[in-house]
């Protein structure tokens, strides 16, 4: 009995203790972006805001120089207020309680300003493509090629990609979004900014398209004289945005679906602030240092041909030491061939190995040819030689007769 009820009540003891110890309500806490990415994204949007307008103040006092007239100038400055709201758009991130406001310039700002840059760089291109590749358009009328009227190639994908926008904003617009998440004990609440992603991504598409046809009117436009050609510049340029699309687009989306909301941001702010201070030091960097230095377009031509002559020379060089080891391969065959004992030739398998064994034949033939000629001049030398013995041998035994004539005749006398 006495174990009976030791048993019970320590059993009830126990419990009551389990119950108390293991109930305890959820915890609530609000997201907030941390510290160290707050001043990141902060740090990352000011060194791209200032070195654009950095960039823009030196394109305005040196806008004299031939090298920065050739390129532009009002369009040269569209692009970087492109790029400006762009980066701008970056300190919308830092907003813990994002608002309607917030949220539809978190979708709307990227694009509109990408496109804005985007479109000035093309009409750039368009006019060098339409002067340099001798459109009867440009030779007819060349007020087509001024800046007011291609101000309105600049207005027709800057309104295609808006009426976009605001299909995506009547569809289903930006709105704030209350988010809660069960870690552990604790109940984690986002406020996060909701949008289409297809309607996004579409659009993400046509600027996309839109980088690919300034490529190729780039390309076509490689010829145009130096002064004029941005085509090595714009290049580079679409290759750093296009880079960064494919690698930041799906980095985003992957944090994104892993909840990692600051990494997230941190990395928006990045994509949208480092690519384009880089296509902004392609576009510009070496005409500013050409302008701030004083260099002249005569040296900027003086060492661009410099340079086409030293890769030519590179080029001459590479052949003439690629043709140099190709006869020392073709002797070693043919030595090799000639200390076989199984003349059958080999059935080469590729190209280059046909082309190798046709001038090992060949070779092979004129060396026979050449051993057979030089066998003859020596036997016609032999031969000159032989006659040329014999000539002396008879007129050796000529002098001999006449020496016993005369002697014979000395005799007689006596």
């Amino acid at each position: 009995v006495v174990v009976v009820v030791v048993v019970v009540v320590f059993t009830l003891r126990w419990s009551q203790k389990w119950v108390l110890n293991t109930y305890e309500p959820l915890a609530e806490k609000e997201w907030s972006l941390s510290e160290a990415a707050t001043y990141s994204i902060l740090l990352v949007a000011s060194v791209g805001l200032g070195f654009t307008l950095v960039v823009s103040l030196l394109l305005f006092c040196y806008r004299n120089h031939p090298m920065l007239r050739a390129i532009s100038m009002p369009f040269s400055q569209l692009a970087l207020l492109g790029y400006v709201v762009m980066m701008s758009s970056s300190f919308l991130y830092i907003e813990n309680h994002p608002d309607c406001a917030v949220c539809t310039a978190q979708v709307w700002l990227p694009p509109f300003g990408f496109t804005l840059a985007l479109s000035a760089l093309g009409v750039k291109t368009f006019r060098i493509h339409m002067i340099f590749n001798k459109s009867p358009t440009a030779r007819n009328n060349m007020a087509f090629l001024s800046d007011f009227y291609l101000s309105w190639l600049v207005v027709i994908p800057m309104a295609l990609i808006v009426t976009m926008l605001v299909i995506m904003l009547l569809v289903e617009p930006p709105r704030p979004e209350t988010t809660e998440i069960i870690e552990g004990n604790t109940i984690i609440i986002y406020h996060l900014c909701r949008f289409d992603q297809g309607w996004f991504y579409a659009i993400v598409s046509v600027l996309g398209a839109m980088g690919l046809v300034i490529t190729k009117l780039a390309y076509d436009v490689r010829e145009a004289p130096l002064q004029y050609n941005e085509a090595k510049e714009l290049g580079m340029s679409l290759y750093t945005a296009v880079v960064a699309g494919i690698v930041g687009v799906p980095l985003i989306a992957w944090l994104l679906s892993r909840q990692e909301y600051g990494e997230a941001y941190l990395t928006i702010s990045i994509v949208q602030c480092i690519p384009p201070m880089l296509m902004i030091t392609f576009l510009f960097a070496k005409r500013i240092g050409y302008a701030v230095f004083g260099v002249t377009i005569e040296e900027v031509k003086q060492a661009a041909s410099m340079r086409r002559l030293r890769n030519v020379d590179r080029k001459q060089q590479t052949f003439t030491a690629g043709a140099e080891s190709k006869q020392v391969v073709s002797h070693n065959n043919r030595a090799s061939v000639s200390r076989s004992q199984d003349t059958r030739p080999v059935q080469p398998q590729t190209l280059g190995s046909k082309i190798i064994h046709l001038n090992n034949i060949i070779e092979r033939h004129q060396s026979s040819i050449e051993s057979k000629r030089l066998e003859g001049d020596a036997m016609e030398l032999e031969r000159k030689h032989n006659n040329n013995l014999n000539d002396n041998k008879n007129h050796d035994s000529d002098d001999d007769n006449d020496d016993n004539d005369d002697n014979d005749d000395n005799d007689d006398n006596d």
